[in-house]
């Protein structure tokens, strides 16, 4: 399987995307803390995945080769992340 950061289309890209998805509200700092502290990614995570953002950045994601958005974060694997919820 090829990993999805392969189809990351750069910062530029990920900040348009940002901008066109946030809502205003800031991310729970549980949330934001748990992305590495990663403010755009927070609120996107928790524009997406609504109330339930907290309790799925710890399941494994198919989309992610298995890996839970935490554990990306953690591994350096943030554009597969981003990858991923551009593409949701």
């Amino acid at each position: 399987m090829t990993p999805l950061e392969q189809y990351f289309r750069g910062n530029d890209a990920w900040r348009s995307f940002v901008a066109a998805v946030d809502g205003g509200a800031p991310a729970s700092p549980t949330l934001q803390r748990a992305l590495g502290d990663d403010v755009e990614l927070a609120r996107v995570v928790s524009f997406i995945i609504g109330p339930t953002a907290e309790e799925w950045i710890t399941k494994q994601v198919p989309a992610l080769d298995g890996l839970t958005p935490i554990e990306c974060v953690a591994t350096g694997k943030t554009e597969r992340l981003k990858t991923m919820l551009m593409r949701m």
